[in-house]
């Protein structure tokens, strides 16, 4: 079935409000995501990503608000069934070896890959015969991934898909996201590597503290979040500013005759810069 005659909307939050005990983790979240896109979910740890995960597979109830999966509710057969999910915490039956979790994932579907094809796709062969007991962080990731293909869904949650990975890995399950794309599926991944967001995300979601902080094209984020992180030392203590300007910067710190020494100059991280980017905001709103 081509999903994009079905439906434009994939997943649609609508002021989501979330609760643990008092605590609040979603705070009115909205946000859109349409057919054949591949959106970076970005925000520290805690922000509320595993949160909204949960609450798109029907894991988590929510206190207030409105959520659609594929125009319907979360805990729709519909929507069960062409969902992949990888969680962060990856967990299989010790005992078992990948080829036989696969087989028994692939069971519970009535149109699955066949397991080989898998195996080809995600250079699984050396462990194809081993416990999952025994495999590495990196190995049990590339397991988790063909898990969540298995079933052949029209959507991929996946909760930091590349942990564990080396950069071959990395561009390999990038290329696998891409296809994956192509021929008409949709993925919703988090991540906290800018790589990874360059190279293929269309569209960036960015929360915190529950908080949408921005939701827009990769390239728009990239522009805002393009800071650099100066370290140096002013009147024997050591300091770090985030500038985008940095020339402007050391230009205006040298004619203002301020003592520093020992400047770094390195790129800030994605974090890092998207929190910057948060505490502009916050500022211009008080």
């Amino acid at each position: 079935m081509n999903l994009s005659a079905v439906t434009e909307t994939i997943i649609q939050f609508k002021n989501v409000t979330a609760t643990a005990g008092e605590r609040k983790i979603l705070s009115n979240l909205s946000f859109t995501i349409q057919t054949s896109q591949i959106v970076a979910f970005l925000g520290p740890n805690g922000a509320g990503k595993t949160t909204t995960f949960e609450i798109i597979t029907g894991l988590r109830s929510f206190k207030q608000g409105w959520v659609q999966v594929f125009q319907q509710k979360p805990l729709s057969w519909y929507a069960k069934n062409a969902i992949g999910w990888t969680s962060q915490e990856i967990s299989f039956p010790g005992h078992l070896k990948t080829r036989e979790i696969l087989t028994w994932m692939g069971s519970q579907y009535q149109d699955a890959y066949k397991k080989e094809d898998l195996r080809d796709q995600l250079s699984l062969e050396n462990i194809w015969n081993a416990k999952s007991g025994s495999l590495s962080g990196g190995e049990k990731r590339r397991l988790a991934i063909a898990v969540a293909l298995i079933g052949k869904p029209k959507l991929l949650l996946l909760d930091e898909p590349t942990l564990g990975l080396d950069l071959y890995g990395k561009k390999q399950l990038w290329t696998i996201l891409q296809d994956f794309k192509k021929n008409g599926g949709s993925v919703f991944l988090s991540t906290h590597d800018l790589q990874e967001v360059s190279e293929i995300a269309d569209q960036v979601i960015f929360i915190d503290q529950g908080r949408k902080v921005f939701d827009g094209p990769r390239q728009e984020l990239l522009n805002k979040a393009n800071y650099k992180k100066i370290s140096y030392v002013h009147k024997g203590e050591r300091k770090t500013i985030f500038e985008t300007n940095t020339d402007q910067w050391l230009k205006e710190t040298y004619l203002n005759n301020s003592s520093f020494s020992d400047v770094e100059i390195i790129p800030a991280s994605l974090e890092e810069a998207l929190i910057k980017m948060k505490t502009q905001n916050d500022e211009v709103k008080t």
